[in-house]
């Protein structure tokens, strides 16, 4: 049978190593999309995309809005 101690020590060891998993994953991902914003800052040409970047979040913005707003609508108005 367990202590509670060794449960303590088995459960902070499993979260640690998920944790650090998860950390891992986020900076396979968080890293080069940082590095290759930074490089198009650089270069200039995320100055030349903002034509097609700005209406582009807008549409984004917008439809999360719309989302947003039916799921509140729902809740509130749902039938009895």
């Amino acid at each position: 049978m367990l202590t509670q101690t060794d449960r303590i020590r088995g459960a902070l060891s499993r979260g640690l190593r998920k944790g650090l998993s998860n950390c891992i994953w986020l900076l396979k991902i968080l890293l080069p999309v940082s590095l290759a914003t930074a490089l198009l800052d650089y270069s200039g040409w995320i100055h030349q995309l903002d034509v097609v970047l700005k209406p582009a979040m807008a549409a984004a913005i917008l439809a999360v809005y719309c989302v947003d707003l039916s799921f509140w609508v729902r809740r509130t108005f749902k039938a009895s």
